[in-house]
């Protein structure tokens, strides 16, 4: 997708690679969130639907206060594999010529001569720190939207 968005759109608009970076890894994403959500409200009974049209609800409240709730509680596991399979994919935008922070400590290690292992150390902590960081943030999350009584992340 990258290549298609990068040199398929570069005949027609005049994107930048990192537009076309932040657009394929964007659709890709929002395909992959589309199937979770998809599959989330899928794991909710149609009974829950039957009784909040019963109870007077229309389509739309029985969406936003019934089926929704429940819905994002069941996403939050898999989005949380998303973001950590969106951030690594990052580093694959070196391909059209975005310096993310793989192809940055590249040109570290070429401009010291060396070094190798300690910025590809730093490297490494980095993308921990902000996948670590972003997981904290939707398991924080998870535990907010918990019932209780149901299972929940130990």
């Amino acid at each position: 997708m990258l290549f298609i968005f990068y040199y398929g759109l570069a005949g027609i608009f005049d994107i930048s690679s990192f537009a076309a970076a932040i657009l394929a890894l964007g659709f890709r994403s929002g395909a992959y969130q589309s199937q979770i959500f998809r599959s989330a409200f899928q794991s909710i009974p149609a009974g829950q639907m039957t009784a909040a049209r019963a109870s007077g609800m229309t389509l739309t409240q029985a969406i936003r206060w019934i089926l929704f709730p429940q819905a994002i509680r069941h996403a939050i596991g898999p989005w949380t594999n998303e973001f950590s399979s969106e951030i690594k994919e990052t580093s694959l935008a070196y391909v059209i010529g975005v310096v993310e922070l793989t192809r940055q400590a590249h040109y570290i290690i070429t401009s010291t001569q060396g070094n190798v292992l300690t910025v590809f150390a730093v490297v490494a902590l980095l993308y921990f720190i902000v996948n670590k960081a972003g997981n904290s943030g939707l398991y924080w999350l998870e535990a907010r939207l918990a019932v209780p009584g149901f299972e929940k992340r130990q």
